[in-house]
């Protein structure tokens, strides 16, 4: 009842009782009525006519009697939720010929009963015979505490004054303009699976199968992404973002920008009442997980979907997770998002995972819904600092972007479930995956420090780590390159001396691989590479007969390619 229009009445016509959508309150004498004015009280107002810059027949009469104090409230509590971005409450605003406005008014922005935002109208700029709009502003962060609570809008006179005043409102409005929701550069990755219905979502070039549990399948329909589970058990299946066939594409979200994961939930369908759609997208330092978001090990980032078909909730969570090999964990629950959706018949979610380098609190998940053929606006989480302590043992280690820089893979996953007598076959189907942010820094093969060069601090890294076989000691995989290992083998061994050899000078100027080498090795290249007989024994017995075969392996393979 925005103007006011119901009900209908007569000209000077008023109603009293029945404010349509709207509750009156206020301290003192005070007379609230939806009224028709008559010609002489408004310009246009003759009839069932519009009064001069209002809208509609009717108008909202607020009349406060002689006294101090007194003031009247008219409200509405809305349906609708604050989002991040920024809301315009209009109205507007007048006093009737032969009238007195009252001494101050106001438009109110709330929360509750608090007052968000607000604009003092005093009775010097109330127009009489007209209306004039009148307006107010509030701008929600995407970290607000309001984000999901119910907005209300307040109509607001009071008088300090003996005299009788009154001020008429009319044509509310109230405006949102939704935040951007970044600025997150450039697409760096993006998917629609286009390709022949039925085929292996792997034979794309830009996915590769992650876990392919028996009774699951990741296949192209109808140009989208089909994870099926045939309940057997709890049974996951994944896929992997590639940059090009079967080769991981390594992301980097420590940066300002970051990098946002999107993608769409279309559908989705099961027997299953409680867990219908159990859907993940998640990210780390794992370049080939071999097992679920649960189950692998180290540190991860997961955004999760559940949706129940009978009641139609779908939860979404941010998930910190942390594991060591000899614990699995779940994770903790870092923000949780709820809303509604009939993923079976028509609705969709689009779902994203967002990670930046901001001092702390980078990491966040967010949704928007298709219904009713048109998308809603992102509902973001707050963000978060998965370092924080009350993660338990969950909590990332301090230097986790060291880490993740330049060294972050995403993985797209569903489970089915079986309670032990009943199976429930699932199906999710997913669209539109995009990957932005800025565009990753060339990386450097033989670059172990991560400094964007490679030079005599990777000679001495890769020297030190010489021989050994990181996969069986069980290092960590994410922290291989870091060690030497530049090809992605598990070992620190002659083919990575060749490609940090190779390699050696990018991304700096003065570097010299002969100077460097007599620096960590005590004797120059040259002499190395024309006489290995003359290697001095101190060396042989420090670094061992296998690290100095390599390097002599490596001088040769520069040697050919300065050629």
């Amino acid at each position: 009842n925005a103007s006011f229009e119901i009900p209908i009445l007569a000209d000077d016509g008023r109603e009293s009782v029945l404010l349509d959508g709207w509750t009156v309150g206020g301290t003192g004498g005070s007379t609230v009525s939806i009224w028709n004015p008559p010609a002489d009280k408004f310009t246009g107002g003759e009839g069932n006519g519009t009064s001069l810059g209002g809208d509609g027949t009717n108008i909202l009469y607020v009349g406060l009697d002689g006294g101090s104090g007194n003031n009247a409230t008219v409200k509405q509590v809305l349906k609708a939720t604050y989002q991040p971005g920024t809301y315009t409450f209009t109205a507007a605003v007048g006093t009737a010929n032969g009238f007195v406005a009252a001494e101050n008014n106001r438009l109110v922005i709330m929360q509750g009963t608090t007052w968000l935002s607000w604009v003092a109208i005093p009775q010097a700029e109330v127009p009489m015979g007209s209306f004039a709009d009148k307006s107010v502003t509030f701008v929600v962060p995407d970290d607000s505490p309001y984000i999901g609570s119910p907005i209300t809008i307040m109509l607001f006179a009071s008088t300090t004054s003996q005299q009788a005043q009154v001020t008429c409102f009319d044509h509310i409005r109230l405006d949102f303009t939704a935040a951007e929701v970044g600025d997150f550069g450039s697409v760096l990755f993006e998917s629609n699976f286009t390709g022949l219905t039925g085929e292996d979502i792997a034979l794309l070039p830009e996915w590769s199968t992650g876990v392919a549990m028996t009774g699951t399948t990741r296949t192209i329909d109808a140009n989208k992404g089909k994870f099926y589970g045939n309940g057997g058990g709890w049974y996951y299946s994944s896929i992997r973002a590639d940059a090009s066939e079967n080769a991981a594409f390594n992301f980097n979200p420590i940066t300002t920008t970051g990098n946002r994961f999107e993608h769409t939930v279309v559908a989705a369908e099961s027997t299953d009442p409680q867990y219908a759609a159990r859907h993940r997208s998640w990210i780390g330092p794992q370049w080939n997980a071999a097992a679920s978001a649960f189950n692998v090990i180290g540190e991860r980032l997961c955004c999760e979907m559940r949706w129940a078909p009978e009641t139609n909730e779908v939860t979404i969570f941010l998930r910190v997770i942390n594991s060591t090999a000899t614990t699995t964990t779940t994770g903790i629950a870092a923000q949780t998002l709820t809303t509604t959706a009939d993923l079976d018949d028509g609705d969709q979610i689009r779902l994203a995972l967002q990670v930046r380098d901001n001092g702390g609190n980078d990491v966040r998940i967010a949704y928007k819904k298709y219904s009713s053929h048109h998308w809603s606006d992102w509902t973001n989480s707050a963000w978060v600092n998965p370092t924080s302590s009350s993660y338990d043992t969950n909590a990332f280690a301090s230097d986790w972007k060291t880490r993740w820089s330049n060294n972050t893979f995403y993985y797209i996953e569903t489970t089915c479930r079986n309670d032990g007598s009943t199976r429930y076959p699932s199906t999710t189907w997913i669209d539109d995956v995009v990957v932005m942010g800025a565009p990753k820094e060339e990386i450097f093969h033989g670059d172990a420090n991560n400094d964007g060069k490679v030079d005599v601090g990777d000679l001495g890294i890769l020297a030190a780590n010489y021989g050994r076989d990181l996969q069986a000691q069980g290092v960590d995989s994410s922290l291989w390159w870091s060690l030497g290992d530049f090809n992605d083998d598990g070992k620190v061994d002659v083919g990575d001396l060749g490609i940090l050899a190779a390699n050696y000078g990018r991304g700096t100027s003065g570097a010299d691989f002969n100077t460097d080498y007599a620096n960590v090795f005590g004797t120059t290249a040259d002499d190395a590479s024309e006489d290995a007989e003359n290697i001095d024994s101190s060396l042989c017995n420090s670094m061992g007969l296998p690290l100095i075969a390599g390097l002599l392996l490596a001088v040769l393979i520069l040697a050919k390619l300065e050629e």
